[in-house]
């Protein structure tokens, strides 16, 4: 059964040769806690409609292992800046400011370790980026036992297919860090940016997540669960009919207050 859409699907090819994953993170959390973290997540939405916290639904959670590439990159910003510090001085009934002008440059490297992009088509790539982060001292080297009792996706897109993906991440956040520390000025206004990237290595691994799949009023709803740290990723949906019946017993219990207030000052 597909993991993603809830469909019965045949496996027909082995992960085997390239398609060998060089390491993976193996499940800590189990079953029954993945069931558990969704069940109280459902819980903290009263809105939401009932066929996403009924058991059948629940007992759909399945484990698979998501192919991504890891990728390690070092990153150079040369920051150009125009900035100002603003000066007052107040002399009898006069107050005198200063505008100090300076040309400010900034030249930044560092080191992006195991930076992640899901490799897999069926995995929508905003809820896999919002499993972040996994911690990679659990990696291990790959063993077929892992997969036991386990689904595993093969990767559909090559690590050169998803640098450019992982590469616009990588200029933020050297561009940010740059920014940064360009501060205590009055105002900064950056007027030049030279971004630099060296991918370091790409490694092919597998990371552990929990997943559900629901088809309601015609719309997919995905939810996902780390499955090393526990952390859920997902949308609850609000069902009209319990907005209506929230809204009339709200209504209702303000009658009764006023009623009760009413009939004490009375």
């Amino acid at each position: 059964v597909c993991s993603y859409c809830g469909n019965p699907n045949l496996l027909s090819e082995r992960i085997e040769g390239e398609k060998t994953p060089a390491m993976l993170i193996p499940f800590k959390i189990d079953a029954n806690k993945a069931k558990e973290i969704y069940r109280n997540w459902c819980k903290k939405g009263p809105l939401t409609p009932g066929e996403f916290s009924r058991q059948s639904t629940i007992d759909k959670i399945s484990a698979i292992y998501v192919p991504f590439w890891l990728y390690d990159y070092n990153a150079n910003a040369k920051i150009r800046a125009n900035c100002t510090k603003v000066r007052r001085r107040r002399t009898g009934n006069y107050e005198y400011i200063y505008t100090d002008h300076f040309r400010v440059y900034r030249d930044v490297s560092a080191d992006y370790i195991k930076l992640p992009a899901d490799a897999s088509a069926k995995m929508p790539d905003d809820i896999m980026d919002k499993l972040e982060p996994f911690n990679y001292k659990d990696l291990e080297e790959f063993s077929m036992p892992y997969l036991s009792g386990y689904t595993a996706e093969k990767y559909n897109f090559t690590n050169e297919e998803l640098a450019g993906r992982v590469e616009s991440r990588v200029k933020n956040y050297i561009v940010q860090e740059g920014r940064g520390t360009i501060n205590m000025y009055a105002s900064v206004n950056v007027v030049g940016c030279d971004v630099k990237l060296f991918k370091k290595s790409a490694k092919y691994v597998m990371l552990p997540v929990w997943m559900l799949s629901l088809r309601y009023k015609g719309k997919d709803h995905v939810f996902a669960i780390n499955g090393q740290t526990g952390k859920l990723v997902g949308k609850r949906p609000i069902s009209k009919i319990r907005c209506v019946i929230a809204y009339f017993l709200m209504m209702a219990a303000i009658f009764a207050v006023c009623l009760i207030g009413g009939a004490i000052l009375f």
